[in-house]
């Protein structure tokens, strides 16, 4: 089965959006939705807390994931509750995980990390993210972003960058062939 990790450099980023978009152009796929909490855990694929309206949950199943789990746990609980989520997706191609705190338990076979017009808001977790991302995408409507995609090679210069207008549903061309050839490439190699 195979991982994709989207992380982003903080929350409102447009994690949900993006997995959405994938999750419409690459069937096949489930997901998992990781909230982190302070006190409680739980795991679930109770279709009505699923499909409530509004949550990201909703938006990741209606966008075409075969199931759904949300995973809330402390960052303590998350590793093992990250297993049991894998172990209850079952037979799928693969899984999309929703949040940069899975990327310290799982070794994924594609990274991709959304920010939004500047790194001035990147958390610690969202730094680490893009240290290890595969993809980049911008999800802005400026125009003018050559001094951020400098700053982005700065910190991981292998990575590929591509521009979005996620509140449009838009994505720059290229960027599902480059997710496909990347699980291609990790499909051959792994």
């Amino acid at each position: 089965m195979k991982l994709v990790s989207i992380t982003g450099a903080h929350s409102g980023v447009g994690k949900t959006s993006l997995a959405a978009l994938i999750l419409r152009e690459i069937k096949g796929f489930s997901a998992i939705k990781v909230t982190r909490t302070e006190l409680f855990t739980s795991i679930t694929m109770d279709e009505e807390i699923i499909s409530e309206k509004g949550k990201d949950s909703c938006i990741l199943k209606e966008s075409g994931a075969d199931k759904v789990i949300w995973v809330k746990a402390t960052y303590d609980d998350l590793k093992e509750c990250l297993t049991q989520a894998l172990s209850m997706i079952g037979n799928t191609g693969g899984v999309i995980i929703e949040g940069n705190s899975p990327l310290d338990f799982i070794d994924p076979d594609l990274v991709i990390f959304i920010i939004k017009d500047n790194l001035t808001e990147l958390k610690p977790s969202g730094r680490k993210a893009l240290e290890r991302a595969d993809l980049v995408v911008i999800n802005t409507q400026l125009d003018d972003l050559e001094i951020l995609k400098k700053e982005i090679k700065g910190i991981n210069p292998l990575v590929d960058v591509f521009l979005s207008d996620l509140s449009k549903g838009e994505i720059e061309k290229g960027f599902f062939d480059m997710v496909k050839k990347k699980m291609v490439m990790e499909l051959s190699c792994g």
